[in-house]
């Protein structure tokens, strides 16, 4: 159940603005939860025990499952955190086109998403070593005018 509530959770619609506001997550109804993971800076944490949460720090913290910020998801696990939250990749939209996936919906995917079982999960993963990846565009800040130096990340 546990890994079917983490792709319910990472499925999730995340919107991207170009304020670096603070990230809450709010109900959007039963089963349901939106999440503002517009920051830019920071991510919004994400309990299924609790609900959201703010670990004062995240890669000591296990009291969070899944962070969000912007496009980038993370697990509370290997190299992202002190947890043991697992996530794996079971390529169902592999073949997808952008356009293909720019059109999925909460319910032209929920036939999709319900065929997911525990009996989809791999026995081992697939790969042997994790690590974070430099973004190399990181320094940039991408909006309506078009790429600008991200203050954060640039002087």
């Amino acid at each position: 159940m546990r890994a079917r509530l983490l792709l319910l959770a990472v499925t999730l619609f995340v919107t991207a603005c170009d304020e670096d506001a603070a990230a809450p997550i709010t109900p959007a109804g039963p089963g349901a939860v939106t999440i503002d993971a517009s920051a830019t800076g920071s991510f919004a944490h994400f309990s299924f025990a609790s609900g959201p949460i703010a670990p004062a720090n995240p890669q000591t913290s296990t009291a969070w499952d899944l962070a969000f910020r912007r496009s980038e998801v993370r697990v509370n696990g290997g190299i992202s955190g002190a947890g043991t939250v697992a996530g794996y990749n079971l390529a169902n939209n592999a073949t997808a086109t952008t356009a293909q996936v720019l059109a999925f919906t909460p319910e032209n995917q929920l036939a999709a998403f319900e065929a997911v079982g525990a009996s989809s999960i791999p026995a081992a993963p697939a790969f042997a070593a994790e690590a974070l990846a430099p973004n190399p565009l990181g320094w940039l800040s991408f909006g309506a005018a078009g790429p600008l130096a991200n203050p954060l990340a640039a002087w």
